[in-house]
């Protein structure tokens, strides 16, 4: 009985998650910075899926809308990690032309300009 009524929340679960794209501003490594991002984002209220492109500068998530929306995860993102990444919703192609910043890195030619 057990069994099938957790089968049965993770369908209600999936069939009913809504997908956003984060654009991620401060990775600047290939495998830690992705690594990191989607394991932060993972710990987000309400998330249930992650996926994260250092080359697109972009995570990919799931979440429950009853629990949480993209705007407050993308702040979660800046919170957990001292605004090392900022994040935003949206999945716009230039990265470079957000108003995605992370002041603590202007000046050393990391992030967006």
């Amino acid at each position: 009985m057990r069994l099938h009524l957790l089968m049965v929340t993770l369908l209600w679960a999936a069939c009913h998650a809504e997908e956003a794209t984060l654009r991620v501003a401060g990775m600047t490594c290939r495998e830690y910075c992705a690594l990191r991002v989607q394991a932060v984002l993972e710990q987000a209220e309400g998330v249930e899926r992650v996926e994260v492109s250092y080359e697109g500068k972009r995570a990919l998530i799931w979440f429950d809308p009853a629990r949480t929306r993209a705007d407050a995860v993308a702040s979660w993102l800046g919170e957990r990690t001292n605004g090392r990444y900022l994040a935003q919703p949206g999945g716009g192609d230039d990265l470079e032309k957000t108003d995605v910043r992370n002041p603590a890195l202007d000046g050393y030619g990391v992030g967006p300009r």
